[in-house]
């Protein structure tokens, strides 16, 4: 568009004109809190009629918004009712989902909860058989050490004689309090 163009002037209102026409139609739903010209609305009660007008309504008639009270609430109690409608479908819908979850989270924690018991059972039988393990290993060092006692003559200053130089060879001071009966 050259804005030399004598018609310039003439397109922009043009342009401005469709552009309201636009606005009009898309916003001439419902209740109206404004009109596209950008004034407020009032309400007017012409007849026993009332009205949602813009206030440059009287001015000029074909841009402006004049709808009558009862269409507009009509209007926005149905936009209310699809819209709640849709919001009603999306809830079941949600629900449905949430309860697909709910039973995939149920099952996938009984799985890992049977896993578990059979991990506990293993352990379990592990710390049995490690237990039975000590107590063996336990026993066949009580001989060890009777037997190792039962060389010396056995009066308290050769047993102790026996034990001084046990602890010094293997630096394990109190080891055989804790297999002492």
């Amino acid at each position: 568009m050259d804005p030399n163009d004598p018609n310039v002037y003439e397109w922009k209102k043009t342009k401005d004109h469709i552009q309201m026409l636009g606005f009009w139609a898309d916003g001439n739903y419902g209740i109206m809190t404004w009109c596209p010209c950008g004034e407020g609305l009032i309400q007017e009660v012409v007849d026993g009629t009332r009205y949602y007008t813009c206030e440059q309504y009287k001015y000029d008639s074909v841009l402006h918004v004049r709808k009558r009270w009862d269409l507009a609430i009509e209007e926005e109690v149905l936009r209310l009712r699809d819209s709640n409608e849709a919001q009603t479908t999306k809830i079941r819908q949600l629900n449905g989902e949430l309860d697909i979850a709910k039973r995939k989270a149920t099952r996938e924690v009984g799985e890992e909860v049977a896993k578990l018991k059979e991990e506990n059972a293993e352990q379990a039988n592990q710390i049995r058989d490690l237990t039975a393990q000590q107590e063996k290993t336990i026993t066949e060092v009580r001989q060890l050490w009777d037997s190792v006692l039962s060389l010396s003559c056995g009066c308290q200053p050769c047993k102790d004689n026996y034990l001084s130089r046990f602890y010094a060879c293997l630096q394990l001071s109190g080891f055989y309090a804790m297999f002492e009966v």
